[in-house]
């Protein structure tokens, strides 16, 4: 599981084969194109994919995935299940990589020695940090099934109250306040990754925010971070635990033009390693490669609930309840498939309005007397793929409700696109909502007021109340009870339309047979 819509690759005009041949030389070294420039990597707070691609490997958390989901050991050896209570034994020979980066930046306040071993109190204060108030940890619902955990989340209880707890330097145990069947899984996610509180005291809050206030228990490190440039992470010669260590290096090399990234792609450029992109053909891909397909792209038309003529809710209604869905006629969910996939029985909401135009007309009657004029215009940026499509559309919204809502339709590059929604500089948008895991409560999170994938800029506190009850929900029940009220809300208020389903893939050179990801493309595994 994990949190919300993160910036989908838009890379649509790929028509040649991806990646050059690529051999093993002394050194294994892989290259993956991203487009997100990562500002953390506070594991308890980041939400960049790139970001969390390098936690997953450069952390071991209590447990990991394999290639077919099955739940691993990594910094717990072994544990137990007696009901809703864990108990973990970790590893008792782990101790936390100090690279010369961090001496170097402490070198009056640590000694070149400094080398502390991994224990179950790292978990601990970890998780603390993670359901206190202060951290604002925008992940942090997904643990809400431990105990007392929404409860400190919402300052009503102190954080280290919370049902994780440390018997021994290496037993830990954590107790859920009702039955959680993905709870193992959840713990594979980077914001279950240990933290060592001395040391995170030692970076006086510029934690996760440079190499020199980062230490790492897992078999890469990270060693090259240049800003809107590249990452790097090389293989720790010193770790000790569980997970096989893969390739020797893994480049992320930042891509601003998610076009230029395909040409590059197409090209060579990237000789070797994993991709996700956007509406592209498998058949273009060489025989060396393996692609898997991944339905988590809901192409959907989108407003700016905070600015501009979008930001009148009965105007956005309007179009909505005059749309013809006939034109788009590829979905009839709220979620990308596979997060739908995810959705408890009893959910009834998860459907589009129909065309109702009587309706449409008396909304579009009360936006303009909202803003006080006789006529409203509204301006829809697409991609040339679906601009026809969107004319189809305009020419419909023309026909149904006449001069007095004027609909432009605005192809624009991809990357301006992608650019504009996520700075918020758009009206509507013909947008490809890509979902961030498996789980339909992260597509919900999206959201939320003030959530960092909050695209929309949808902000309400109904919604916000009803996705924390969803969140805490003990029963598939309260969930689908839950989830009904907040599809209900994201559609009364028109905040958008599904249209298209999509897919993005991930593309692997032979070389790189043993990297997979597990729930998101985010948690990548390069770690065979």
């Amino acid at each position: 599981m994990r949190k919300k819509l993160i910036c989908v690759l838009l890379a649509l005009a790929l028509t040649t084969g991806l990646f050059s041949g690529c051999s093993r030389s002394k050194s294994l070294n892989f290259s993956y194109p991203v487009t997100d420039d990562v500002r953390t990597f506070d594991p308890q707070y980041t939400t960049a994919p790139t970001a969390r691609t390098v936690i997953t490997n450069c952390f071991d958390c209590l447990v990991a995935q394999d290639a077919d989901g099955n739940i691993i050991p990594a910094a717990a050896e072994s544990w137990e299940q007696h009901g809703r209570m864990y108990t973990f034994r970790l590893r008792a020979d782990a101790a936390w990589k100090i690279p010369d980066v961090v001496l170097n930046t402490f070198a009056d306040k640590i000694p070149k020695t400094y080398a502390p071993v991994v224990t179950a109190a790292d978990f601990v204060f970890a998780f603390r940090r993670l359901a206190s108030p202060e951290t604002d940890a925008p992940a942090a619902y997904i643990f809400d099934s431990i105990q007392n955990f929404t409860e400190a989340r919402a300052g009503l209880v102190a954080p280290d109250t919370i049902a994780v707890t440390a018997s021994s330097d290496y037993t830990l145990t954590i107790t859920t306040a009702y039955d959680d069947p993905d709870f193992l899984t959840k713990l594979s996610m980077p914001e279950a990754a240990p933290c060592h509180e001395e040391f995170f005291e030692l970076c006086g809050g510029r934690y996760g925010l440079g190499r020199g206030y980062l230490i790492y228990n897992g078999p890469y490190y990270l060693t090259r971070w240049e800003e809107k440039s590249l990452y790097r992470i090389s293989k720790d010669d010193e770790y000790t635990g569980l997970r096989a260590v893969g390739a020797d290096a893994v480049w992320f090399y930042y891509n601003e033009d998610a076009q230029k990234m395909n040409d590059k792609l197409a090209d060579g450029v990237y000789s070797a390693g994993i991709t996700n992109i956007t509406a592209f053909s498998p058949d273009t891909v060489d025989s060396d490669y393996t692609v898997t397909e991944i339905n988590d792209v809901l192409h959907a038309l989108i407003f700016n609930c905070s600015a501009g003529t979008a930001a009148t809710p009965a105007l956005r209604q309007a179009l909505i309840l005059s749309a013809d869905n006939d034109i788009f006629s590829g979905t009839q969910s709220y979620f990308p498939a596979i997060t739908a996939a995810s959705l408890p029985d009893g959910v009834t909401e998860n459907k589009l309005p129909a065309e109702n135009v009587p309706a449409a007309k008396t909304a579009l009657k009360a936006g303009l007397a909202e803003l006080g004029t006789e006529k409203a215009e509204i301006t829809v940026l697409c991609t040339a793929a679906h601009e026809d499509m969107l004319k189809q559309q305009m020419q419909h919204w023309q026909k149904t409700l006449g001069i007095t809502m004027n609909v432009k339709i605005n192809a624009v590059a991809a990357n301006d696109l992608l650019n504009a929604v996520n700075s918020g500089d758009y009206e509507a948008a013909f947008y490809p909502l890509q979902a961030a895991s498996d789980s339909y409560i992260d597509f919900l999170s999206a959201f939320v007021s003030g959530a960092a994938e909050n695209l929309t800029g949808y902000a309400s506190e109904s919604y916000d109340k009803n996705f924390t009850a969803l969140c805490g929900a003990r029963t598939a029940t309260a969930q689908a009870e839950a989830a009904n009220l907040l599809l209900k809300e994201l559609r009364d208020n028109a905040v958008f339309l599904p249209a298209l389903q999509g897919s993005t893939y991930f593309v692997r050179n032979a070389n790189a047979a043993g990297v997979y990801f597990r729930g998101s493309t985010s948690q990548l595994y390069f770690t065979k």
